[in-house]
Formats: C-alpha cells, structure tokens, sequence
C-alpha cells in the first residue's frame, strides 16, 4: 500500500521502481528481454531507422549472460527467433537485428507465443520479464492477438509498445496489447481516469505508458530514453497497480493504491 501526498504523486508515480534517466542506460540487473521486431512488407525502406533503433535501445542496456540478455524475434506472416534463444552477446544480437526485411503479413500474435514460450522455457526466475513490440499497424488478426497478449501479461510479462509509423488508427490496436492500460481499454469504461481520480486535481494517472509511437520512422531516435525508462523494469515489479481510493478528508488530502 502507497499513501502519496497529491502534490507528489504524479513525479514520484514515474519514478517508481525504475532505474533509468533521460540520459542513462538501464541499471537494472537481470532483464530478460523478447524484442518483438515487425518485419511485414509495409515496414518498407524505413525499415532501417527501425533497425537502428532497436539497436540504440539494446545498448542502454548492460548486455551479459548474467544482466540483460536479448531474444531478437521477428514477425511477419510467421514468427522466427533469430538469436534461437535469449543472448547474452551484444555482436549477436547486432548481426540479427541488422538482417534484411523479410516481408509478409503482421501476424503479431506468433511473436507474442513464441515469447511467452521462450520465457518459459528459458527465462530466468530471479529475472524480470519485458516484451518489446516494434511495429507499424495493427495486427492481421486483433483479437488473437489481444488474446495472446493477455495470456502473456497473465503470466508476468511486462509489454511495451513502440509504434513506428503507425498512424492514429493503429494505435489503439497496440495500446491494447500492452501493459498498464487504463479502465476505458481494459475494462470499457467510460472514465479514462483510474477509479478515484475524477476529483480535482484530475486525471494524472500513469496508466497507458507502456506503448509510445513516432510520427515517422526516422523520428524514433526521439523516444529512446522514454522507451528504455519504461522498459527499465526491476525482477519483480510488473506495474499492474490496484484501482485509487478517493481523496481522504486529510489535510494535505491524500490517496492510496497497492
């Protein structure tokens, strides 16, 4: 249970449990991490701003057979992991990521189940657990798609989503994958507030920050720092909080989520 002045609770509710900055890398210490990497045909010849991206947001992260290790899985009309397992070495995790467009469908959800697989069969317990899509649309088939992402987070993923590219109609088709939804996606309610936040000072709720998008490929370098704030996630902490009490009749007035 947290019990946050107002004042302070939209900073300190950014800055729960992660260890990276605008400027930083991720100091987590043990992250498993599937990258889930679009590779449908439409991703097109920005498909290179995509790779460099990718590659930029690895290394904020401390790559070792004992910190953050990697599984690069792209998907198009199939699924295919390209580091055949979660890697450990920067240079191989490079070598995949800067392999040719393949082209195809977006049948993201086969990515989806091969992380979730992956995971189980080869994530480490003491490890925390993030699955990163990349992509550009909405996926061939939503809602096998919405279902598997929901087995993935029921099983103590932590997703985020990059748009690149992906336009105002296809975000919400990968806002619905993600962790940390807020209740007008996750539960279709009319509120876009979390439970208790409909008194002044309004809505500052964080839910929904787990998926971000650039306008074009190329403007993906400017959400780097954001994407890896997000993703900077500790063993242990998934960000799935509980609904906010109303305001308390306390003076600073106060409320309580766990």
């Amino acid at each position: 249970m947290i019990t946050l002045p107002l004042l302070l609770l939209h900073f300190l509710l950014f800055t729960r449990s992660r260890t990276a900055t605008a400027t930083s890398s991720c100091t987590s210490s043990e992250i498993d991490i599937a990258l889930c990497l679009d590779n449908s045909g439409s991703m097109g010849s920005g498909y290179s701003d995509v790779q460099t991206f990718a590659k930029d947001v690895v290394s904020k992260f401390t790559i070792s057979p004992t910190a953050t290790r990697v599984a690069v899985l792209k998907f198009s009309t199939s699924a295919m992991d390209t580091t055949f397992g979660f890697s450990g070495d920067n240079q191989v995790i490079t070598d995949t990521l800067n392999l040719p467009l393949t082209g195809g469908t977006t049948n993201t959800h086969r990515c989806i189940d091969m992380a979730k697989a992956l995971f189980a069969s080869d994530g480490r317990s003491n490890a925390a657990q993030l699955m990163l899509i990349i992509t550009d649309g909405a996926p061939t088939n939503q809602v096998q798609t919405e279902t598997a992402a929901q087995q993935a987070r029921d099983a103590g993923i932590v997703i985020v989503g990059v748009g690149a590219s992906i336009g105002y109609y296809g975000r919400d088709n990968i806002l619905k994958l993600t962790s940390n939804q807020c209740p007008a996606l996750a539960t279709g309610a009319t509120n876009p507030c979390s439970t208790g936040l409909t008194d002044p000072p309004g809505c500052t709720s964080p839910c929904d920050d787990h998926y971000m998008d650039a306008q074009t490929m190329a403007d993906l370098t400017g959400i780097i720092d954001s994407v890896v704030e997000i993703a900077c996630v500790n063993p242990g902490c998934q960000y799935n909080w509980g609904s906010w009490s109303s305001c308390s009749s306390s003076d600073p007035s106060t409320r309580t989520r766990s």
